[in-house]
């Protein structure tokens, strides 16, 4: 067997900033585990403070070490900042740098626009994770000018990029049509950890769950569009339609104009919901996933993704989901599936009706293809 692959995966995010880019980049490491042993990398994960570490061991990867990110900065006035600072002025370079060593790994996965540290790696690859700053531009402070100057950057260089969809290549071809990157179109598979020994009942009496309930496991970004669920709850209780609506994610980030849960939950205040809505926050992995299985359907309201995870999960879950009329949605599932207006709650409302009227049992539809291909697709992003 010939030497294997160094690969290094960042993993910068935690669960409280952004779990799905967390859970992205997990799945990475399972589908990697699906080749045979000969295909399989040698893993390094550089990783934050509050990195889920734990969650990464139990994808029991055989070829997998853990480095922490260098510090961020020298301290500023130390001898070592002085030395720079001079070296900066003088030559416009730094003398000491907290990198990572450019002999660590052969390739190094996501690089964003703030990753300084693998300045020294010679093979980056570039996550553009989805192209939602140029459609909802009022949704960033800086109406989104920073992805935006980020991604010219990146076009212009001969670095590997990924894209998450066929979509987003569209939006990147649309965008920038002189760009000089190799793409690679990535559709990840959700590789599910098992959660057999949860106990829903349980669960639900924890959290004062009563049936039937829907749930949208999505952080409260504007663009995710939490607020038609409510207004179609509301419309459900006027017309005397008794439903829950599970909701989890983390309810203290803020990114700005972006962050809606305070609009959400004065909402349901002012409408008085508060015992048709449970805002759970960040849940255990497992926990999530049984609520999930348990529901009469997941629902998926977003205007723009690169590629729902949230979606992804009912498709590995075999569940029923009702979800935005979307391109890239169209894209990602054919089975089990209800589209809707996101712009209109009324639409939500006929569509939830729909399912607690008929009940639809969903059909069995082999996930383990859409695995197979992640892995080989993993293969040809690290020749």
């Amino acid at each position: 067997m010939g030497t294997r692959k160094k690969i290094g995966l960042s993993i910068v995010f935690d669960n409280e900033t952004n779990s799905g880019i967390v859970n992205y980049i997990i799945s990475f490491i399972s589908g990697f585990n699906l080749l045979p042993d000969q295909n399989k990398p040698a893993i390094t994960i550089f990783y934050s403070e509050k990195a889920p570490l734990q969650q990464i061991q139990e994808t029991n990867y055989p070829y997998l070490t853990f480095q922490p990110l260098p510090t961020k900065r020298y301290s500023q006035k130390g001898i070592k900042w002085f030395i720079n600072a001079v070296a900066f002025r003088l030559f416009k370079k730094h003398y000491f740098e907290n990198t990572v060593p450019a002999n660590q790994v052969d390739y190094i996965f996501p690089v964003f626009a703030f990753d300084y540290y693998y300045k020294k790696i010679k093979t980056k690859i570039h996550w553009l994770v989805d192209f939602n700053p140029y459609y909802f531009p009022h949704h960033y402070e800086d109406k989104g000018a920073g992805f935006r100057n980020w991604h010219s950057s990146v076009a212009k260089l001969t670095d590997d990029v990924v894209v998450s969809s066929y979509s987003s290549y569209e939006d990147y071809k649309k965008f920038y049509p002189e760009h000089k990157n190799k793409v690679h179109v990535v559709r990840f598979a959700s590789m599910l950890p098992d959660f057999s020994d949860t106990d829903l009942l349980s669960l639900k009496n924890r959290y004062g769950i009563s049936d039937p309930y829907f749930i949208t496991p999505n952080q409260f970004w504007e663009h995710k569009n939490h607020i038609v669920i409510l207004e179609a709850l509301k419309k459900l209780k006027d017309q005397n339609k008794t439903i829950n609506v599970v909701f989890t994610g983390s309810t203290k980030v803020s990114r700005g104009l972006g962050f809606q849960y305070d609009k959400l939950k004065d909402f349901v205040d002012r409408n008085n919901l508060n015992a048709n809505v449970h805002f759970l926050g960040v849940i255990d992995r497992k926990e999530q996933l049984a609520l999930m299985k348990g529901a009469e359907a997941i629902i998926q309201p977003s205007l723009f993704e690169g590629w729902s995870t949230l979606v992804e999960e009912s498709k590995a879950l075999q569940k029923n989901i009702i979800l935005s009329d979307i391109p890239v949605h169209r894209e990602q599932i054919e089975h089990n599936c209800t589209f809707f207006d996101p712009h209109s709650s009324d639409d939500l409302v006929e569509k939830i009706k729909t399912y607690l009227n008929t009940k639809p049992v969903p059909k069995d539809v082999n996930y383990e293809q859409f695995k197979q291909r992640f892995a080989n697709d993993l293969l040809n992003i690290f020749r």
